[in-house]
């Protein structure tokens, strides 16, 4: 087995097994345009050593100064997955220097007895909390639409709304924004719903969906899925899909009630250390 880092070229032979480990079709387009060198420390790649076959990477992204969101993978096809895992991880924790109290957390499929079992011996305690993973393929293509791209002047007011889940800044709000991955639904003027969204070749991904606390249980947020679900009509896309946190009981209701259906075996478990 061979160890390097992950270069802008090397994203390029990374197709088929960033498919994989998302579970879709990912758009090498955007991880190229995304990628930043100067930001990359500790993206490994692992190949075989005979035909430099890839067969697992590990990378993280930096959130904000409190945490980063780390993304391993290794082929379930090949023998030794412990041993390519660990190596990984070896080389991904020594060349990335994170401050005091600084949180690192992976996502695993809590199927993957293997990366499970790796991250714990390497110091990862396993959270209670689990993510549970739905998809919708039938939405109705014709349904109106009630809202539109968010504007960079609402960018303070998109990350009030999004901030009703986890700290997001006017600066995170304005990037996304100008990426046209920020929808939103308003009521007299006012951002009151919002959803970031990522796109995929074959999928929209719903990274963070929230309704203003002062406007809760109004229809907002169903005004803000049909969103959505024209946004995937107009960009060609098959379905729709998001995670979310398994204690969120009113979260997962809504969904369900606009038609999304649960995929247990995407349900994932969080993995953190703090450094």
């Amino acid at each position: 087995m061979e160890l390097s880092p992950i270069t802008r070229d090397h994203l390029f032979q990374m197709q088929d097994i960033l498919n994989e480990s998302a579970g879709y079709a990912v758009s090498i387009a955007d991880e190229v345009e995304h990628f930043d060198a100067t930001t990359i420390n500790g993206w490994w790649l692992a190949k075989t050593s005979d035909c430099g076959h890839l067969i697992g990477f590990v990378r993280h992204f930096k959130q904000n100064s409190d945490w980063s969101l780390g993304e391993i993978y290794v082929s379930p096809d090949i023998e030794n997955r412990d041993f390519v895992a660990e190596a990984l991880l070896d080389n991904f924790q020594n060349s990335v220097q994170f401050p005091n109290s600084h949180r690192l957390r992976f996502a695993i499929g809590s199927y993957d007895e293997d990366l499970n079992r790796t991250l714990k011996s390497k110091g990862f305690s396993v959270q209670t909390q689990s993510f549970k993973f739905f998809e919708h393929t039938s939405f109705d293509r014709a349904a109106a639409s009630e809202g539109q791209y968010a504007l960079v002047s609402d960018a303070l007011e998109v990350a009030g709304v999004l901030s009703n889940l986890h700290p997001v800044s006017p600066d995170e709000a304005r990037k996304w924004i100008e990426r046209k991955s920020i929808l939103v639904v308003h009521d007299r003027a006012r951002v009151v719903a919002a959803a970031q969204i990522y796109e995929s070749d074959d999928a929209i991904e719903v990274n963070r969906f929230a309704t203003h606390e002062k406007y809760l249980r109004r229809g907002f947020a169903r005004k803000l899925m049909n969103v959505v679900f024209q946004e995937t009509r107009v960009r060609e896309k098959e379905r729709v899909y998001l995670k979310v946190e398994d204690n969120r009981s009113p979260a997962i209701a809504f969904y369900r009630s606009v038609g999304f259906l649960e995929k247990p075996d995407k349900c994932e478990s969080w993995h953190s250390r703090w450094y």
